[in-house]
């Protein structure tokens, strides 16, 4: 029960940091980025549970993740479809961790510029990042 528990907070993690991002604005985005993806990658590592099977572990991080993407989508594809404030800041400070990625990633593509495309991506760099790290471990231990 408490590793279900570690491995969700873990899920909202990125929240958390985005949050922080935003009050260390004075540090490079880039760098803040890569900061925090070392913790993702470690956290994933240091708290992987073995002995249970991978999806499970993988699916309960990610968990929260799927949650704040479908939400944000929901605000930025259905015109008038107004989310309240707290959640709109917690899908943006969630996804502020990947966004200097995603926006490397995209910008050679995209000419027009939306903001759910940078989601997607953000959202898929945390969830490839936790699932190589939880192969690892197995593959480690």
């Amino acid at each position: 029960m408490k590793k279900n528990l570690i491995h969700i907070g873990i899920g909202f993690l990125p929240v958390l940091m985005g949050f922080c991002m935003s009050l260390l604005s004075f540090l490079p985005l880039f760098l803040t980025s890569l900061l925090f993806l070392i913790l993702w990658v470690w956290l994933c590592f240091r708290f992987a549970d073995t002995e249970k099977p991978l999806w499970g572990s993988f699916l309960r991080i990610c968990l929260p993740g799927i949650l704040i993407v479908a939400l944000a989508l929901c605000q930025e594809l259905i015109p008038g479809n107004a989310l309240p404030g707290i959640l709109i800041n917690a899908s943006q400070f969630y996804f502020l961790s990947g966004v200097a990625l995603a926006g490397r990633i995209l910008t050679p593509f995209l000419r027009v510029i939306t903001a759910w495309p940078y989601y997607i991506v953000s959202y898929s760099l945390l969830t490839i990042l936790c699932l190589l790290t939880l192969i690892l471990k197995r593959k480690v231990a």
